[in-house]
């Protein structure tokens, strides 16, 4: 199946997911409101579990460049919005 790149416009967050499971931590994600569920934030070549750069996105705004899978967002790249 092809990698679809996209465009997605949220806010930066830092959110336990996985709650109850051996995946249960905490993770920043992107909140791109209406009702949608989070997505786990993850850049190319970033930790999985702790990406410092991410880390001094939470509380922006920005429009995020990648692909999407069912519950994570892969970062190419990114833009704050004011």
């Amino acid at each position: 199946m092809p990698v679809v790149m996209e465009a997605v416009l949220g806010t930066v967050e830092r959110r336990r997911v996985g709650a109850g499971s051996k995946s249960d931590h905490t993770a920043v994600v992107l909140n791109e409101g209406g009702g949608r569920a989070p997505l786990i934030l993850r850049r190319k070549g970033g930790n999985a579990f702790q990406d410092e750069e991410l880390e001094r996105l939470v509380g922006k705004r920005i429009t995020a460049h990648g692909a999407r899978t069912s519950t994570t967002f892969l970062l190419d790249d990114w833009k704050t919005v004011d």
